[in-house]
């Protein structure tokens, strides 16, 4: 049992997953038309940064742009990209180390 968790703790520092990297989710929600235009400039506007596109999902007949950015632990917070976080227009939605990334 001790073996598997430290192999399931090598890999998750491999991976840079929690609690070794800070996950930060944003959500929107339109058309395929307009959320393609939307990624193209989030792409130039976190082009710092490691910007994961998560399948999209449908509701209320438009589809939701799910993007995550991944900090390593030490990297975060992060007052530049903090700002450009707090610049997006109102309809994002934003998650610091969401409990779901689906």
């Amino acid at each position: 049992l001790k073996g598997f968790f430290l192999r399931v703790g090598d890999e998750r520092v491999r991976l840079g997953l929690p609690p070794h990297s800070t996950f930060i989710l944003l959500r929107t929600l339109g058309t395929r038309e307009v959320l393609a235009k939307i990624l193209e400039e989030m792409k130039k506007l976190f082009v710092e940064e490691t910007l994961h596109v998560l399948p999209r999902k449908t509701r209320q007949n438009k589809e939701i742009l799910s993007l995550l950015i991944q900090k390593k632990s030490t990297e975060w917070p992060d007052e530049v990209l903090s700002e450009k976080l707090r610049r997006l227009p109102p309809s994002w939605q934003i998650e610091v180390a969401p409990k779901d990334i689906l």
